[in-house]
């Protein structure tokens, strides 16, 4: 019973220690700071005297042992002593003090430059900032509203503190830096979830980010823990993220705080930002307008942000801009250049586009030799690998009558039954969905191969194979293809016929995994497809222009 009830007062001790003093318990627990905050919390349970034995027998770890009046005090019985000397209104002075310092400090980001307050300084991430920067700081604070936020929903509350309470579970054993790590993310992350107001919501956030607790996904749906934490890096999003990581990226984005992506998400995120930074910098090449030149800035930031060798791709970007307007007939002027991409449907069918066939990315607009208005569209491959491009995806509901026809419908009826028989879900754990996925994928993409084997035994067939060759590479569409090898940086520009003519008859193979249209005759290039499986949304299917 005596047991019990030391275990509940030194817990309660604790916790009141924390809360007086904050992480200067973690950061030096013997500072003047830590030894005030705990004797302060002593004399609310015990006297004086009995007050300072504890605190004694607590920080030189012995017990309660009355000192011998022969031997000099202590340090900490001094720095006591001194604290007792102190007026009620000096104690609550000083207590105000520790408390202001425990709730903001004011900082600067080495890396992004921005200034803002924080909990507990992080000096691999920031420095010191001056005092006109503080100064500019606390002046934007206040323009900017705040407000209150809205709640999130108390099941989600429950959520959250439910996979926080099992952080000290999977941590149990770690050194005493991973644990200290451990309540940063918790505090912050519960400080989100509870936050009140946008700012408190903000502050969590960059402790978090700062601390490199935290990794972000290219989908914005997502926040992974990093490997600073030494959690699971799903522990408190699942896989599919939840409203609290959609609110924590929406934050990162408009603040721009820094938070590095996580391995794969940050990849593809680096690649499809290399392909936007490619069309904006040869618009803008082509064509320096304000609002092409703005676009390309734009898209150049990212790309350093990612990891991107902005440089090396502005160079890339140059050659193909050149290239390209080598590639106009004799005597052409350029008028304007512009991206297709959220141009919208309208813009896109008064320019004769049809986004369903014609994959053009960027319009150059030019007066040829006898004055005419003339255009060029183009569609702008950036690969690390050309010998693999993806020339088109298609949602699987109705592809197998979009590109097989009459044959396809049947497939076209199977796809909710394999999808049905084939669902994955967040209860599942990652190696069953991969399961599932993979199965998924070998089904459907084994009746597409056998109604393509079908086809290719009759004329009509293979007249059928050569219809969607040409459909998935946008032939009939007048195209120039701009082919780019981010590696080597080699630009080539193909005319709108150089897929165009394929060599039949077409034999058709499937491995398990891919499956592959085979031209007849000597040409080296083949077609492959895919299937791409995301956690939420309908898969999608691939077509890869291969060369041997």
């Amino acid at each position: 019973m005596i047991f019990i009830f030391m275990n509940k007062l030194i817990e309660r001790i604790s916790k009141k220690w924390w809360n007086e003093v904050g992480y200067e318990l973690y950061k030096n627990p013997l500072s003047e700071r830590a030894v005030a905050g705990l004797y302060s919390v002593l004399l609310e349970e015990f006297d004086e005297k009995k007050a300072k034995e504890l605190v004694v027998a607590i920080l030189e770890g012995g017990g309660p042992i009355p000192p011998k009046k022969e031997e000099k005090p202590t340090d900490i019985e001094k720095e006591l002593d001194q604290y007792d000397m102190l007026t009620q209104a000096e104690k609550d002075e000083l207590k105000k003090k520790h408390q202001d310092l425990d709730e903001d400090s004011w900082v600067k980001n080495k890396k992004s430059g921005n200034v803002y307050t924080v909990k507990k300084p992080n000096p691999e991430t920031h420095t010191t900032p001056s005092k006109g920067e503080i100064e500019k700081a606390q002046k934007e604070k206040e323009d900017k509203p705040q407000g209150e936020v809205k709640q999130f929903p108390s099941a989600t509350v429950k959520s959250e503190q439910a996979r926080l309470a099992k952080v000290d579970e999977l941590l149990a054993g770690q050194d005493e830096n991973t644990l200290q790590r451990a309540e940063v993310l918790k505090q912050n992350w519960d400080q989100f979830v509870n936050a009140k107001t946008r700012e408190e919501r903000v502050q969590a956030v960059r402790e978090l980010a700062d601390n490199n607790l935290i990794e972000g996904h290219a989908g914005g749906k997502k926040i992974y823990l990093s490997p600073n934490s030494a959690l699971p890096y799903k522990h408190l999003t699942g896989a599919s993220g939840t409203s609290v990581s959609e609110e924590m990226n929406k934050i990162i984005q408009e603040e721009g705080i820094d938070v590095p992506m996580r391995g794969g998400a940050k990849d593809r995120a680096l690649a499809d930002m290399s392909g936007k930074h490619n069309e904006a910098g040869v618009v803008s090449y082509l064509f320096p307008s304000d609002e092409n030149k703005a676009a390309y800035e734009s898209t150049q930031k990212t790309l350093k942000e990612l990891g991107g060798d902005e440089a090396k791709f502005d160079a890339i970007n140059k050659k193909a801009a050149d290239i390209m307007k080598a590639s106009l007939p004799e005597g052409s002027q350029i008028t304007g250049a512009q991206q297709v991409g959220g141009v919208g449907k309208t813009a896109l069918a008064k320019l004769g586009i049809d986004p369903k066939v014609d994959p053009t990315d960027l319009i150059i607009q030019y007066k040829d030799k006898d004055g005419n208005d003339q255009i060029m569209k183009v569609s702008a491959k950036t690969y690390t690998d050309p010998k693999n491009i993806t020339m088109k995806n298609s949602g699987v509901n109705n592809a197998g009558a979009t590109y097989l026809g009459e044959i396809g419908k049947d497939l076209d009826a199977k796809v909710g039954e394999l999808r049905k028989k084939y669902a994955w879900n967040d209860s599942m754990s990652d190696e069953e969905k991969a399961k599932q996925k993979k199965d998924l994928k070998q089904a459907y993409l084994g009746e597409f191969s056998s109604k393509m084997e079908e086809l290719s035994k009759s004329k009509e067939g293979q007249q059928k194979l050569t219809d969607m060759w040409k459909d998935v590479h946008g032939c009939g569409q007048n195209v120039h293809t701009q082919v780019i090898n981010k590696k080597t940086g080699d630009v080539q520009m193909k005319s709108p016929d150089h897929y165009c003519n394929p060599t039949p008859p077409f034999g058709v193979k499937f491995d398990g995994v891919k499956l592959v249209i085979n031209m007849g005759g000597k040409d080296d290039s083949f077609l492959q497809v895919d299937m791409k499986t995301e956690d939420k949304g309908s898969p999608k299917i691939l077509f890869r222009h291969r060369t041997k």
